[in-house]
């Protein structure tokens, strides 16, 4: 399952720095008054989904929703663009980032095998 998660914030990741010229504004507009939620595609929640689904039997809907918020925060295009702006971290130390930082919070979630 980390593996998924990490393979879903490397290709956010990916996604977001090959688009940036058109994600930038895109921000913008969703965050302006006024802007309505569907105005951004769900790219990243599809990806997520794709990580989550095979969980889907094994845990409450509680505990996937937390997992499900915790990897939005993370494979997200403002997680991307703030490793790049705020950090200067450059666009591999940012994909090889997301995709750790996805997989270790599935690894966190997931029950220890002692």
């Amino acid at each position: 399952m980390a593996l998924r998660a990490r393979i879903a914030g490397e290709a956010m990741a990916r996604h977001v720095l090959a688009n940036e010229s058109h994600i930038r504004p895109l921000i913008a507009i969703a965050y302006s008054p006024g802007a309505h939620a569907g105005v951004r595609p769900g790219y990243r929640f599809q990806l997520i989904e794709a990580v989550l689904e095979p969980l889907a039997q094994s845990y409450s809907q509680g505990e996937l929703r937390r997992l499900e918020l915790a990897l939005a925060t993370v494979i997200s295009a403002e997680a991307c663009l703030t490793l790049k702006d705020v950090c200067g971290a450059d666009d591999k130390l940012i994909v090889d980032n997301i995709g750790w930082t996805a997989s270790q919070l599935v690894t966190a979630f997931l029950p220890r095998k002692d």
